[in-house]
Order: C-alpha cells, then structure tokens, then sequence
C-alpha cells in the first residue's frame, strides 16, 4: 500500500517484550547445537527477515522491558525510540 511511509512497532502496556516461552527455552537445553541452530534460524527467520524486508522505514518504539526475541526484533529496526 503506498499509503504506508513508515511502520512503528511497540508492546502492549509495560513491556515492549515481556520475553519468550519458558518450556520452548527449556527444550533448547535438551537439544544439540546443531538442532538448535537449524531451529533458531528457523524461529527468527519467521519475522526477523520479514521486517528487514518491509519497504518503509521502521521504528521500534520500546516502552518497557525488550526481553530476547523482542530485543532482537528492536535491533532488527531502522530506528530505535525507548521510553523513559
């Protein structure tokens, strides 16, 4: 959509990202690194590629805590803006 100039992400009250799936870290001890590395890139490739792609600029609007994939999805945009 042309309309679109820019594409501002944040979080949902307190958190920017409030962090990730405890039992889904857990099983990540339980695996080789070899499975972890083909799952990992699997995982972040979902939304990390996508939002690098998107054709407008992007800002993360932290307004909290970035807790891990949050942090990453953060650092994967243009432009970063925290909350006091």
């Amino acid at each position: 959509n042309g309309d679109v100039k820019v594409a501002v992400l944040t979080g949902a009250a307190h958190a920017f990202s409030a962090g990730g799936d405890l039992k889904w870290l857990h099983e990540r001890t339980l695996a080789t690194p070899i499975e972890n590395e083909k799952t990992m890139i699997k995982f972040y490739s979902r939304f990390l590629f996508p939002l690098r792609k998107l054709p407008v600029p992007t800002i993360a609007a932290i307004n909290g805590p970035a807790v891990g994939a949050g942090m990453c999805i953060s650092l994967a945009c243009d432009m970063r803006v925290a909350a006091q």
